[in-house]
């Protein structure tokens, strides 16, 4: 698609073998350029340069880019980064709290005394170091004395084994290397293991300076303390194995080549690997993290400086669990950075790839830029070199709200042991708490009663790990007429990871979650079910089947904001409601809704519909969505043949007013309620890439089986709507299984009240749908004069919008074309499929007389009229000699019978020499001719006989 666009295009790219991720920028419509370079209002400059592309120009904008080269294994489980992309910029929610660094000592260790100097070796085995020129014992002694050369210190660690707490504080102009010098008894070179055996908080300390690393094993130190120690101090180091951060110093570049970072297993916790703040450069070259349980969000985290550098390359992260919600087991925050990784493998490792917040970055970029059109960016992601998503973005597209609580806030759940469901255990959290981080065990249900969140309370509920949908924890309200969570005033909470049931079949106005106010309410990773869960006798927990509507919505939500990300909804029907109700009734509030990467699988049944979301008065965004419609029951109704007929509807799955809408790469099918109804004020957009297809009703049949439901668009005359849309959303299944973009469009649209643009609108056929004649034959019938005509072609369905034509030219040329127009649905004879018809119009329907071109026309709007299309290589016309006849008498009976002798005795004809019988019919008719005030023509026959 891209190749076909003259564009000018900011590409923040990874570029691989194996993992390929791309966000490209693609800006239409530029009309000139000045400079050879461009300027956002952050002062970012975007370099341009001139390339060939096909047949087009490509301007392609280089800015600072993030390129990663770099393979994801298929044992991906969880989140290998979490990237926020601004001007190329890597950036992220606040970061965690920031300990003050202190110099950190071996207890009991006195300072080593220093020796001028800048190379020495440290060996921990010799006990008399002062007797060996250029050897310490300690890296601390080695970085005592003083060094003059520009080159700095070189330390080799000799021992197979090194353990020492060191803190690194030096000037930029005397960088520190540290590399490993251990060899095996063979000789060979192997890495030196570093590690700490006393209670340290880091192996090592990074206050100021620039330090290397070279061939180094790192590791954790597991002591016999007590295991349950809530500070974690059985553990060393406690803290992190390099800190890089200072409040006060602010110059620190680490490069760490080839070293390895081991955990402890996949049992025993560990805190962060790596962590650096405030940060000039980080260079991660050839090196291994893996096999750590990670008592944190990350196991490197890096915080830069403004045009700062961060390389990862050629490194491993595999087998790494991360206890709390995590970020990523790599974690890069910054502004104006280059961001380079390279060649790196992520296996086996905590939370999934997410960009959703790196794309509403990319929308900061051109935050204040204007557009002559609102269809001017297109953001493109691929990863592993397959498309992963795109979409248009809007100048005015939303900001998310983030809730950030502190990791000291955190509130464990303790283990169920009985068989029954927790009986609010998180709503007694909440309400003793302002703030908290939630913690559950997996594989339990919780039952709550109407928890309340207001005031600026915030909330996070997360389960203990990450786990696969038969065990995430379960949250559902504790009886069926009780709300589960309301979120009010400023209050915030994000929910992720659980199972969340929606039970309430029978109340009405009882959500099961509500917002208002400024609240923010964040569902992540969530499925929706209607099935309620017990639990067995075992410990298991059990699920009781549903199939009722549910009478209350899912979600009402009237808050400032709401985002569902990677939520999946169990197949659900909704009855007098929508599954998630949008009020936007503070117009003092910006509300908005952002669904993104979710599924929603909904039901109809004979008393339920399909409606999933009713939005009035919110600023909707949904991106990489599925709402499907599942296959229609036994016993379903068939639906009111009169509206069948003329395939109106007013139902939708999806129905708008009052708001911005935006559908990037969403997929409505199968939704026989309709899928869109676009009402009053309702401003919404359709990407192309979005795609309508298969929405069929139930219960319809012959020549009706194929209609679709696809989008109705009715304002007001006072309050339009709008609907932006491209053709090539609108999609069929060919025979071959292919989809391919449908001539039928199954648009109800009222063009006094609703505004159409994109490509939808330079549509000049019926945009309900188009007709296609492949052949049409017309005869007069013998006996009864009357006219009969076989169409042949695909989607003749009929929806009272077509008609055969009867058009007629007189030889006298001062006179108009005479023309009649005859409705299918009143004169079809035969009409079973949507692929032939037959219609019989009789002889005194007819007005026109002998040659006359038929015809089929269909209503494009009102009392307007175009001829059908033709099927390549057929015809949609033909003509016709209609021939003037006078039909004979029903009835001939005389009302006075002539007396024509004994019925007893037959007639004898004569003969005449001619041989014309004296007895046969003269044939003398005559007509006489009443016109009525009705205009009504009445024939009088009158036969004569000769006896």
């Amino acid at each position: 698609m891209e190749a076909l666009l003259r564009t000018l295009e900011v590409t923040h790219t990874i570029q691989i073998p194996q993992l390929y991720i791309s966000i490209q920028i693609h800006i239409h419509q530029i009309k000139h350029i000045n400079t050879q370079s461009l300027k956002t209002n952050s002062q970012t400059t975007l370099d341009i340069k001139q390339e060939e592309f096909m047949d087009n120009s490509l301007m392609v904008v280089h800015s600072t880019s993030v390129i990663m080269n770099s393979k994801i294994t298929a044992n991906i489980l969880k989140m290998v980064l979490m990237m926020h992309i601004y001007n190329g910029i890597i950036i992220h929610k606040i970061g965690p709290q920031i300990m003050q660094s202190v110099v950190e000592q071996d207890h009991g260790d006195d300072l080593e005394e220093g020796t001028d100097g800048c190379i020495f070796n440290v060996d921990q085995s010799v006990d008399q170091p002062q007797t060996i020129e250029g050897t310490k014992r300690t890296i601390k002694g080695a970085l005592a004395g003083n060094c003059t050369d520009s080159n700095g210190y070189k330390i080799t660690l000799l021992n197979n084994e090194h353990f020492e707490s060191v803190t690194i504080n030096k000037t930029r102009d005397f960088p520190v290397l540290i590399k490993g010098g251990a060899k095996d008894e063979e000789g060979n070179k192997i890495l030196t293991v570093w590690g700490v055996n006393t209670s340290s908080a880091r192996i090592i300390t990074l206050l100021q300076g620039n330090l290397t690393l070279q061939n180094i094993e790192f590791k954790y130190f597991q002591s016999s303390a007590d295991p349950e120690d809530e500070q974690d101090e059985t553990i060393w180091p406690w803290n992190a194995i390099i800190y890089a951060y200072d409040p006060t110093l602010s110059f620190r570049i680490l490069s760490v080549d080839s070293c390895i970072f081991n955990g402890l297993g996949s049992q025993i916790p560990v805190r962060r690997m790596i962590y650096s703040y405030y940060i000039q450069k980080m260079n991660l070259t050839n090196c291994t993290f893996h096999d750590a349980y990670i008592n944190d969000s990350y196991s490197v985290y890096c915080q830069s400086y403004s045009n700062s550098e961060i390389i990862i390359e050629n490194s491993t992260f595999e087998n790494i669990n991360l206890i709390n919600s995590g970020d990523g087991v790599l974690y890069i925050s910054g502004s104006y950075t280059n961001i380079t990784i390279n060649g790196s493998t992520f296996q086996n490792v905590s939370r999934d790839w997410n960009i959703y917040n790196a794309r509403n970055m990319t929308i900061d970029t051109f935050k204040e830029s204007n557009s002559t059109s609102r269809k001017s960016i297109y953001v493109y992601f691929r990863v592993n070199d397959q498309f992963d998503m795109s979409r248009y973005i809007d100048m005015k597209d939303l900001k998310l709200d983030e809730i950030y609580i502190s990791p000291e806030n955190k509130q464990n759940v303790p283990e169920n042991e009985g068989t029954e469901p927790v009986q609010n255990a998180i709503k007694t959290i909440i309400d003793d708490k302002q703030e908290s981080y939630i913690i559950v065990p997996i594989n339990e249900v919780y039952e709550e009663s109407n928890i309340v969140i207001t005031g600026d309370k915030q909330f996070i509920l997360q389960p203990t790990s990450t786990s696969e949908e038969e065990f995430k924890p379960v949250l559902q309200a504790s009886k069926s007429q009780d709300s589960f969570m309301t979120v009010s005033v400023n209050g915030k909470v994000q929910i992720d990871g659980f199972v969340i049931v929606h039970i309430n079949e029978d109340f009405e106005d009882k959500p099961l979650l509500e917002t208002s106010g400024e609240s923010l309410l964040q569902l992540i990773g969530i499925t929706i079910s209607p099935n309620k869960r017990t639990k067995d006798d075992e410990g298991g927990i059990h699920i009781e089947e549903s199939k009722s509507p549910k009478s209350s919505p899912f979600l009402s939500a009237s808050g400032k904001q709401v985002l569902i990300e990677n939520m999946i909804m169990e197949p659900t029907s909704f009855i007098g409601c929508s599954g998630i109700v949008l009020k936007g009734e503070n117009e003092e509030i910006d509300h908005s809704f952002i669904l993104n990467n979710s599924t929603f699988h909904v039901s109809n049944n004979e008393q339920g519909l399909q409606s999933i979301l009713n939005s009035n008065g919110f600023t909707v965004r949904v991106f990489d969505t599925a709402i499907t419609g599942l296959q229609e029951p036994q016993g379903i109704q068939t639906k009111n043949e009169d509206e069948e007929e003329f395939c109106q509807w007013s139902t939708s799955t999806v129905h708008l007013k009052e708001g911005d809408v935006y559908f990037g790469n969403t997929t409505f099918s199968g939704l026989g309620d309709g899928a869109l109804f676009v009402g009053a004020g309702a401003k919404v957009t359709l990407s192309e890439i979005s795609m309508l297809y298969e929405n069929k009703p139930s219960g319809t049949s012959g020549r009706m089986k194929n209609i679709q439901r696809n989008i109705v668009c009715d304002g007001e005359i006072d309050n339009k709507a709008e609907l932006q849309a491209e053709s090539e959303s609108f999609i069929e299944k060919e025979n071959d299984g292919q989809y391919k973009e449908s001539i039928n469009k199954w648009i109800l649209i009222n063009k006094e009240t609703c505004l159409l643009t994109g490509s939808l609108s330079e549509i000049k056929t019926n945009l309900l749908y188009s007709p296609q004649i492949s052949s049409i034959q017309a005869e007069q019938l013998d006996q009864s004069n009357d006219i009969s005509v076989k169409i042949a072609g695909s989607t003749l369905i009929g929806c009272k919008k077509m008609l055969l034509q009867l058009k007629q030219k007189t030889t006298d040329r001062n006179e108009e074309i005479n023309t009649q127009h005859f409705l299918f649905e009143e004169y079809s004879k035969d009409w079973t499929n949507d692929t032939e018809v037959t219609l019989e119009i009789k002889y005194d329907k007819l007005l026109l007389k002998g040659h006359v071109d038929i015809s089929v026309v269909v209503e494009i709007e009102k009392e307007k009229y175009e001829v059908a299309d033709i099927i390549e290589g057929g015809s949609s016309s033909t003509s016709i000699e209609i021939k003037e006849v006078i039909p004979p008498e029903d009835d001939p009976t005389p009302e006075d019978p002539i007396d024509v002798g004994p019925k007893d005795e037959p007639l004898e004809p004569e003969t005449s020499s001619k041989g014309i019988s004296t007895g046969a019919l003269i044939g003398i008719i005559v007509a006489v001719v009443v016109v009525v005030a009705v205009a009504v023509t009445i024939s009088v026959i009158v036969f004569i006989y000769v006896i």
